[in-house]
């Protein structure tokens, strides 16, 4: 009875306050360390008791847990994560895998973020589009196509990986076949990007939802005003011409207007540029 009694206290000794030794080929053994000479260590584990060479050894650590997960968000842009193994005033060792014995020094000057949930870091922009929206059907008023000025900012969405939200106002001052007759669009929407990378090309799903202020003068009579809700999809793309920083972008979508005369529907096309800070 005594023997099992100091072996649930040992086992329970283990768990509670182990060693981890960490060897040349990877493997991180836990236990207790029992006794040592100058050649080995005498480990006691939770199944069994094991001599392991010095020589094997590349550290021991003390404490109630094996190495935890990290992510870096480093002062270039670029991100990383693995398995902290040791840190002090200036620098942090990690390992890519838990069960690798290639470790990784990375200098905290270099380093701008480090967390142990995913880091998704902001990355806000300015951006700024021109092109032509055409609406495809306009209740008789036969528009013609128009040049559009479209100015906004983004970030990268915090909740989804990979995607950005964009928010966005623009003019487009669309003239009838009808002399007199124009419409000036005045949209302000807000829109989701899916980011799919193919290197320094971005190829982006997008979705659109806002309102947009509709301006109505046929020349005789006094100008209409009105807000009516917009929605659109479509994509954009986006090529790094400055890498993490300078896009040049080329977008398509479909807008959807509803206004109080019906559906307007729009085609809008645009080349731009973006730049993330």
């Amino acid at each position: 009875m005594k023997k099992i009694a100091l072996a649930v206290i040992l086992l329970f000794s283990i768990t509670l306050r182990a060693e981890f030794l960490y060897l040349k080929d990877g493997q991180v053994i836990q236990g207790k360390i029992i006794s040592e000479d100058a050649e080995s260590y005498t480990v006691q584990t939770k199944y069994q008791t094991r001599r392991v060479n010095r020589s094997e050894v590349t550290r021991i650590m003390y404490g109630e847990r094996k190495l935890e997960r990290i992510y870096l968000l480093m002062r270039d842009g670029t991100k990383m994560d693995g398995y902290k193994v040791d840190e002090d005033a200036e620098k942090v060792l990690i390992r890519e895998k838990e069960d690798s014995p290639r470790e990784i020094s990375i200098s905290k000057k270099d380093i701008k973020q480090m967390s142990q949930t995913e880091i998704i870091p902001l990355n806000p922009s300015i951006n700024a589009r021109l092109g032509i929206f055409y609406p495809l059907n306009s209740q008789g008023s036969k528009l013609k196509p128009a040049i559009g000025i479209y100015l906004g900012s983004g970030m990268n969405f915090q909740l989804i990986k990979d995607t950005r939200i964009n928010f966005e106002a623009g003019f487009a001052k669309n003239k009838s076949e009808h002399s007199g007759l124009y419409m000036r669009f005045i949209p302000l929407t807000a829109s989701m990007e899916k980011n799919i990378n193919f290197g320094r090309l971005h190829l982006n799903p997008k979705f659109t939802l806002g309102g947009v202020i509709l301006d109505y003068d046929d020349g005789e009579t006094d100008p209409q005003r009105e807000f009516a809700f917009l929605t659109g999809m479509g994509f954009s793309s986006a090529y790094e011409v400055i890498e993490r920083s300078l896009f040049i972008t080329c977008d398509i979508e479909y807008q959807l207007i509803f206004d109080k005369k019906g559906k307007l529907h729009c085609l809008l096309a645009t080349l731009g540029a973006s730049y993330r800070f």
